[in-house]
């Protein structure tokens, strides 16, 4: 009790922040069907920033950066804590994130300033709610979700969503951890797909234009090879569900 007495007598105002950061949580935090919570920006902060020289993260960053251009709008679905905005900010016009999760998008935007990066904005909206947050900003040339859809109790949500927010010659990336085993599965995962699950949930929304499937750490530690998936999509010519 006395060291902690001691702390806030050292530092009253990084304690008030504290405080009001952790009622800002509590008035702020979405309860949503589908998002089912996330603590881990509140324990670690904004901790995938800490991976963006990784292996990994560069090989995801290497798939979805040829897409974009000079006057690509871009789409980040789940943009946790804006890890993937800052490695591609500098080769497209601007980059929009939405994240269900506060302590994310408030980490994202402050990581973001932080770094200087004029051209992204995280905000704070579930999916169910994004076509309407996002559609006074038009259409997306590029829209890509990496680690979110293994999350969602209803990942149709986000394809639906996605399809109403493309531009018709626009490209959709979907990147999620592959099915490995039952004792592999995360326990903030609802569902691991394998392979063959991605294309059975992204062909009746999309055409598979492409499929990579890059190296990836798992619970054990271990490289998979085949650990991570990614489809790269764009419509398909019958998709009665876009709105315009």
């Amino acid at each position: 009790m006395m060291s902690k007495i001691k702390s806030l007598v050292k530092n009253p105002l990084q304690h008030i922040q504290k405080v009001k950061i952790g009622l800002s949580r509590k008035l702020n935090q979405i309860q949503d069907d589908n998002f089912i919570g996330f603590d881990k920006y509140e324990k670690y902060g904004a901790y995938h920033w800490e991976s963006l020289d990784s292996e990994e993260y560069k090989g995801r960053v290497e798939v979805i950066a040829p897409y974009l251009s000079k006057q690509s709008l871009c789409l980040d679905i789940g943009c946790g804590d804006g890890a993937y905005m800052h490695a591609l900010s500098s080769q497209c016009k601007a980059i929009v994130g939405i994240d269900a999760d506060y302590d994310a998008v408030r980490l994202a935007n402050a990581k973001l300033k932080e770094n200087q990066i004029g051209n992204c904005q995280c905000f704070h909206v579930p999916i169910s709610k994004a076509y309407r947050k996002l559609k006074p900003i038009g259409k997306f040339h590029v829209i890509y979700s990496m680690d979110v859809i293994e999350h969602l109790p209803n990942p149709v949500e986000l394809l639906s969503m996605t399809m109403q927010l493309v531009q018709p010659q626009g490209v959709i990336m979907i990147g999620t951890p592959t099915f490995v085993s039952k004792e592999m599965v995360s326990p903030y995962h609802v569902k691991e797909f394998t392979s063959q699950e991605m294309q059975e949930l992204l062909s009746p929304y999309f055409k598979i234009e492409r499929e990579i499937l890059l190296p990836a750490k798992r619970l054990d530690g271990k490289v998979y090879a085949e650990g991570f998936y990614i489809g790269v999509c764009v419509l398909r010519g019958d998709s009665k569900d876009a709105k315009s």
